[in-house]
């Protein structure tokens, strides 16, 4: 008959959604999560004993690593098929593994900086 109507989605860790689509009987919607709701984890490594950002440390987390800058910070984003609420994080400096630290994800919040211990 022509009619349109207007879609619009909005649901915490997805893609919003919005669109005029002729007016059926079924629609299709093209929803998809944002990788970054649990995905992105950032933050910075300190020294435990002097509290200094500590530069080219290895942050491993899910099996996907980074390497701090000079301010100790380092920025993840986890395979969205392996994304949790929360994970654990291991320090890497030479030889020394730090003991397994827990690191949540921004969330949809790009100001949430875990901050992590090494040894």
């Amino acid at each position: 008959n022509g009619a349109i109507s207007h879609f619009y989605f909005k649901a915490f860790g997805y893609h919003s959604y919005e669109q005029d689509l002729p007016l059926q009987k079924s629609q299709s919607l093209r929803i998809s999560r944002n990788e970054k709701t649990y995905g992105l984890v950032q933050g910075c490594v300190r020294d435990t004993k002097s509290d200094k950002f500590v530069n080219k440390a290895i942050v491993k987390i899910q099996n996907t690593i980074s390497i701090t800058d000079i301010h100790g910070y380092f920025s993840i984003l986890i395979p969205l098929n392996r994304q949790k609420p929360h994970y654990k994080a291991t320090v890497i400096i030479g030889n020394s593994y730090s003991h397994d630290q827990d690191v949540y994800p921004c969330r949809e919040d790009n100001t949430l900086i875990n901050t992590i211990y090494t040894k």
